[in-house]
């Protein structure tokens, strides 16, 4: 078994798992993470398997290959995205205190398949083609005016200065919130990021599906003679002592952040169910799932979601991009000369730094790529991996315009493939033009280190550039 230096401690591997199969490394401690992302990345593709548990943050599967990561992204029925099965979910929060606020789960990307496509389509007008083609104006123009006050500085730290407000203004916009809200928003966007290390607690999830378990029975037995939970205290209260046992770093923290996103937006929620504008929140008042008119508990789930997928995820892409293009001048002046290769341009960029790696939960006992699994084992779809994959791509780790195989998984694939791809698209494409077309060749400044999040997004968190004025 391989050792990297990682701080979080290890945990025994199940006796299923082969020693070939086990490679120890840390997605949220790594070393090497932290200090190049997609270096350190492309150095895995060629240690560890395609397919690995590590003993890391309780111990994990990681597929890394393209085809894993391909084919665990498509099998929703083998792979899900919701932490615990959607009936013991609800099961445990009807069961939470009276009176307790909503506590929002974030559709429908923690859900599977039939009813992950119900919440799932009433975005899918808002994020067409079309309708984002609609707004290129307005990236445009917001990207003019990020980036022509910066021009005649020499410097910036182009993540706050461009990459963190240009997506993030356009997608409040969008979804209806107020633009003098954004640091609020963008520090409860950090802080759930943050915290992700500390939610892997598969012992902490284990215990909840125990709990909602051992209450959904009970609730189906009482039901067969009139009574319910809800007029029981006793059993209320083992269940609360059971859920909030975990401690401050178990998944009922993540609860609370999520439910902190929900009070920030609902008085927004609540103002365009009275107050409808041309916006996300309002469009979806006016939706029907399964034919039931929306409820407050259902916008907070959409919300939760919207907020925090719409706050983070492009600026992290623009970031990357523009750190490459800040380190090749040549490629700079190639675009600057031919604006037409920009699309292309930004497909690779994609590819060579995916920074988003979603979670999965193993449905049932089940063999994959010659591996057998445990039902409730968690998997991360690396993505980051997939994309640098040296099986998929020839010199994957190379910067390749003219690459033949074009594809990528940066936007995942199945069910859960990335809603908003256009929308990131547009942007990306128009900021590359405008920012090569205004600026003239920047650089990696010399003196200030570029610095690293390393969660499920691979983000950065600082890029300090120089030119000359």
């Amino acid at each position: 078994m391989a050792t990297l230096a990682a701080p979080s401690p290890l945990t025994p591997t199940p006796g299923h798992i082969p020693d070939g199969a086990v490679f120890d490394f840390d997605m949220f401690g790594d070393p090497g993470l932290k200090e190049d992302p997609h270096a350190r990345i492309l150095e895995l593709t060629r240690e560890a398997p395609a397919v690995f548990w590590t003993p890391r943050n309780g111990g994990h599967w990681v597929f890394l290959g393209k085809e894993a990561v391909f084919d665990g992204a498509r099998d929703a029925a083998s792979f899900s995205s919701e932490p615990m099965p959607h009936e013991q979910m609800l099961a445990m929060l009807s069961m939470m205190p009276k009176g307790s606020p909503h506590v929002p789960v974030p559709y429908p990307i923690l859900l599977d398949p039939p009813l992950h496509e119900k919440y799932r389509q009433p975005l899918q007008h808002v994020f067409s083609p079309k309708t984002v083609s609609g707004l290129r104006g307005k990236i445009r123009d917001l990207a003019v005016d990020l980036i022509d006050p910066i021009v005649g500085q020499g410097h910036c730290e182009f993540m706050s200065a461009v990459a963190e407000p240009l997506p993030v203004q356009i997608f409040l916009k969008m979804l209806g919130l107020p633009l003098e809200m954004m640091p609020e928003y963008r520090e409860l966007v950090k802080e759930n990021f943050a915290a992700q290390a500390s939610d892997n607690n598969p012992a902490a999830t284990q215990h909840m599906m125990k709990a909602a378990g051992i209450m959904s029975r009970i609730e189906k037995v009482l039901g067969k003679v009139g009574l319910s939970l809800q007029m029981m205290p006793p059993y209320r209260a083992m269940l609360n002592r059971r859920l909030s046992a975990q401690g401050p770093d178990g998944n009922m923290a993540a609860m609370q952040r999520l439910m902190k996103v929900a009070a920030i937006m609902r008085d927004e929620i609540l103002d365009r169910r009275d107050n409808p504008r041309d916006d996300i929140l309002s469009m979806l008042w006016n939706v029907e799932i399964d034919g039931k008119p929306m409820t407050l508990d259902d916008m907070e789930n959409y919300g939760v979601l919207l907020f925090i997928a719409g706050l983070d995820t492009v600026m992290n892409a623009m970031g990357y991009a523009v750190r490459h293009l800040a380190e090749n001048s040549e490629l700079q002046d190639s675009l600057r000369a031919d604006p037409s290769l920009v699309p292309k341009a930004a497909e690779e960029m994609l590819r060579l730094y995916s920074f988003v790696v979603p979670v999965r939960r193993v449905s049932r006992d089940l063999e994959f790529k010659g591996l057998q699994m445990k039902a409730n084992e968690r998997v991360m779809l690396y993505l980051p991996g997939a994309s640098l994959d040296p099986a998929a791509y020839t010199d994957p780790g190379t910067y390749d315009l003219d690459r033949d195989n074009k594809s990528h998984i940066a936007f995942n694939a199945g069910p859960h493939r990335c809603l908003g791809a256009h929308l990131a698209r547009l942007e990306l494409q128009t900021l590359y033009e405008e920012l090569l077309k205004r600026m003239p060749r920047f650089r990696l400044d010399p003196d200030k280190q570029t610095k690293y999040l390393c969660s499920h997004i691979l983000g950065i968190d600082k890029l300090y550039l120089v030119w000359d004025v």
